[in-house]
Order: C-alpha cells, then structure tokens, then sequence
C-alpha cells in the first residue's frame, strides 16, 4: 500500500490486489480516494492514471459530495425507530447519544454544525444507530420470509456496504446492509426476498425475477424505480 498526495484531489491510497484485472477509483464521500491496481502494475503507472483522469474524478467527488446532505438542527432525519436531534451546547467537542427514540448529537455553541469534524461525528452517530437497529430487524425479517416461502440460507452478516443494498454468496451466507434502515418497509423487504431468491437461483435470469415475481404483491419495476432514488453510500 502507499499514499500520495495530489492536487486537487488530496490523499490517494494505492492499494495492489491479486484479484484485480485492471485500475479501479473508488470515491467514498468525504474522505480520500482508494486506487486499486493489479499486483503487475507499478504504483507510478496507477498515479499517472490518476493524473490523467483528474478532472473526471474532481467531478465525480463534487457531484458525490454535493447529494449528501448537510446536517443541522433543522434538519429532518429518521431511521426505522429513531429521530435525529442536533443540539448547540455548552461543550468542547461533538459528542453523541442514542437512546430508544432519538439520536441526540451535541456540539459547540461558537461553533458551525457544517464544520466537517462536526458532519462526521453526526453520520458516525446515525451508522451507529443504523447498526443497533439492523440486528434487532433484519435477522429476524429474514427469518421470516426463509419460513414463510421455504427457502434455505446459512448464516446472516450485517455489513456497512457503499454500493449494495445486499448479497447471498454461494454458500448461501446473506450479507444485508445497515442502511436499509434507511429505506421504506416494503423496499426492505423487497432487498430480502431479492436475496433469498438467490439462494435458489444465482444469477437474475428469466426464472429468477419470475420466482421473484411470484412472492412480490407490489410489480417489480415499480419497486426498482423507488429504489433507485435511494442511496447506501449518498444520504
């Protein structure tokens, strides 16, 4: 692994896996670039990569940065059991709380809520939240929909994802995202039964969105339509 720092762009982490074919930007909101590259592929090659497609990345990052939103005290936001409190104070530091109804963040009276240390302890404090609320949820909805329909899967992981909503590997183990918490009851459900029809077909063929249509009471376009404006990484 090494870092470099380039203009424009701040820290890139250069980081050389086996099973990449080719050089891959991934861009995670408000923090640095990570560039993977083949094990064959020296670190100067990937940095000139990165040169030449700055300005394309520069986009990418502005247009990522400017969905997300900024919190403030005014600001309405809910997971599936909590509301968002952001409260000026008579403290040194952001902090937060979470209890059974809200998530209470806390920071500096003389200082702005749009400061970035301020935003990051805001999101750690809504992941956090999003985390308790998905092992009490999604387990026990999986379980479910596994009883309810007849299919079998093996075991369940909970996972801070930034581009899927969920997967089922070929050991049928079911990775589900917190941030479904995020989501409408119905497209929650829709992202279980989507997984746990792979259990019995992997790939997205004819048969599978036929078996999936079979369970689903709502038509399934409509569901991907209303999903789509919906996020992991962006909120």
């Amino acid at each position: 692994m090494r870092k470099e720092s380039i203009s424009g762009l701040g820290t890139i982490t250069f980081i050389k896996r086996r099973n990449n074919r080719r050089i891959n930007v991934k861009i995670e909101p408000h923090s640095s670039i990570k560039v993977s590259l083949p094990q064959h592929i020296p670190y100067h090659t990937a940095k000139k990569f990165v040169m030449e497609n700055r300005l394309i990345i520069q986009n990418k990052m502005e247009s990522i940065n400017g969905r997300l939103t900024l919190f403030e005290p005014t600001t309405d936001f809910k997971t599936m059991w909590h509301d968002l409190r952001i409260k000026p104070d008579n403290c040194s530091s952001p902090s937060f709380s979470i209890d059974n109804h809200f998530i209470t963040v806390t920071y500096p009276h003389d200082h702005s809520v749009l400061q970035p240390e301020i935003q990051k302890t805001i999101r750690e404090a809504i992941e956090k939240t999003l985390r308790m609320e998905a092992k009490i949820y999604l387990p026990r909805r999986l379980h479910e929909f596994a009883l309810k329909y007849k299919f079998n899967y093996n075991k369940i992981f909970l996972k801070n994802l930034k581009t899927l909503w969920g997967s089922c590997s070929n050991q049928n183990n079911i990775n589900l995202n917190i941030h479904l918490m995020r989501l409408p009851r119905h497209l929650i459900d829709y992202i279980i039964l989507h997984e746990l029809t792979h259990t019995i077909i992997k790939n997205h063929s004819a048969s599978f969105h036929n078996l999936l249509n079979s369970i689903l009471d709502n038509n399934i376009e409509d569901i991907k339509n209303e999903l789509h404006k919906y996020s992991p990484q962006i909120y």
